[in-house]
Parts: structure tokens; sequence; C-alpha cells
């Protein structure tokens, strides 16, 4: 059993929403979510039938070159993922205790640690401990580059380094190419896709692959075509409710709609200021307000 607290005041409840009822792959739903009388959000999570440690398995010996690789491309197929239902990747955990390889399903099991302040280095760590582990697999080169990269550590890039290691048995040199700086970021879809979650945005509380951007200082919503966010259901007015936006600060205010606009389960009567995480009901659809 592994518990968690996390400070309530760092986090807001979309992402504890989010961890505890969305099926993520990859991700380890947290058993219970419990708040202290400290004011903490306590996770419980149970560790998983029939799988490893990655330690464990690094001091058996069990990688290989090809194994290595999977769980590189893994770690970012799990960024993209987390990106796209709008959590932060820097989030998860790479403690090497508490990241799990199921070898039935191939598959490795990370758990995310809503708004906590993580040390930067912490992932670079954990790539470090897995590669230094097993000196038999790789060369001096390799494990200066670890050494070396520090907080800028091109995940991407060591992914083709073992391409071409897989190819070439000599690699003498090719850790330059992951150590010389580049002038423009890495561009990957894992990094279009984060880019694009950190707009402001209207999330579908059943459906976190879809939300509707916030761009403009007056976003009307409803279901006339001349709306900035147009949601076509019978139960939202033509023009049901406005979203003001002045620079980081968001301000919602109903449009005499029909059925109403509720801001976190209560009915609006006039303009209500909007923070990360509030939960919105326009008629009978429910958002999340993504800041």
């Amino acid at each position: 059993m592994m518990r968690f607290l996390i400070n309530k005041s760092d986090c807001n409840s979309f992402e504890i929403d989010m961890i505890s009822n969305a099926k993520i792959e990859g991700l380890l739903k947290p058993k219970s979510v419990e708040t202290t009388q400290y004011g903490h959000y306590s996770l419980t999570y149970e560790e998983p039938v029939n799988s490893k440690k990655v330690k464990d398995l690094v001091n058996g010996n069990y990688y290989d070159i090809n194994r290595y690789q999977d769980l590189l491309n893994k770690i970012i197929q799990l960024k993209i993922r987390l990106a796209t239902y709008m959590l932060n990747s820097q989030n998860l955990n790479f403690s090497v205790d508490e990241v799990w390889y199921d070898s039935v399903t191939n598959d490795y099991q990370f758990i995310y640690l809503p708004g906590t302040k993580k040390d930067p280095l912490q992932e670079l760590n954990f790539y470090r401990h897995i590669f230094i582990e097993s000196p038999h697999i790789f060369d001096n080169d390799t494990k200066l580059l670890l050494e070396l990269r520090h907080d800028s550590f091109d995940l991407n890039g060591f992914c083709a380094l073992f391409h071409k290691k897989k190819k070439k048995k000599k690699s003498s040199g090719l850790w330059k190419f992951l150590l010389i700086p580049k002038e423009e970021p890495h561009s990957t879809l894992e990094t279009k896709t984060i880019q694009k979650s950190r707009k402001s945005c209207l999330l579908h509380a059943d459906d976190p692959t879809r939300f509707h951007e916030i761009h403009f200082h007056h976003n009307i919503l409803g279901r006339s075509d001349e709306c900035n966010i147009q949601i076509e259901d019978s139960s939202i007015s033509r023009k049901h409710a406005v979203i003001y936006k002045k620079k980081l600060d968001f301000t919602l205010e109903d449009l005499d709609s029909s059925n109403g606009t509720f801001h976190n389960g209560q009915v609006i009567k006039g303009p209500v200021e909007l923070v990360n995480g509030d939960k919105l009901q326009f008629g009978d659809k429910e958002f999340i307000f993504i800041l």
C-alpha cells in the first residue's frame, strides 16, 4: 500500500477527479482519495498485482537495449496521453520504487501526483539510475551523456540514439548528437499537444478529450452559429452565457437562458469570477474550466 499527501492549496479538484475517474492507459488509479483535517488530499494506491518494480527489474538484469527503448517510447506516449486529458506530465512520479511493469500487458504503470512541486531533476535521475545500473549494456559515451545533460535531457533524442545503436554496434561520437545545444526546441507531437493544452478552455466533463478553447475577450456560448463557443444541445439556449476574458482573469455571466447557468453546483444570478478547475453547467451539459 502506498499513500501520498497532497496539499489542497497546490492542486485543483479537476486533477483529482480526472485521475480518480478517467481510465488513462499507463496511469495507476488511486484506490481511495480522502480529505484530511489538515487540508490535504490523501491518495492511497495498491501495488499492482503480478507486476514488478522497475528498480527490481534493473537489479535483476532484465533489460536489454530493446526493452529500454520500449520503456522510453511508452513514457513519451504516456506524456502525450496526459496532455490530451489536460494533465501536466511534470506531475508524474519517477521514483524507481513506485514505477511498475506488467509483463502480461507489456505496460508500465506510473503514479500521477496532482499539483506537487517536484525536483526538476527527478525524471533525469530515473533515467540515470536505470541506465547507469546496467553497465554491461551501455558504453562510456552513453554514461557521459547521462551525466552532462542535466535538466535539458532530450528524451526523444535518446530514443533516436537507441535506434542508431540497434543498427550500428559502434556508437563513437553519437552522444554528441544530444549534447550539442539546439537553437529551437525539438518539434514533436508531444510538444505540440502540451502547448495546445495550455490554452484556457471548457472541458467536457463526460469526455475529457473534447474541449472548447477560449480565444476572445468576449466569448458567447450557446446553440447559435453566431456564438464563439457553439454547443448543439436542446437544453442550451441560442445565446446561453458569456465568458469575459481580461488577461488571466475570466468572468462568467448568464444571458437570461431558459435552463440556467450553474457554477460549482450553484445557479448564478450575476457575474462570477472563474478559477482553474471550476465545474460549470449550461442546461444539462457539464464542463470543467481550465485556466
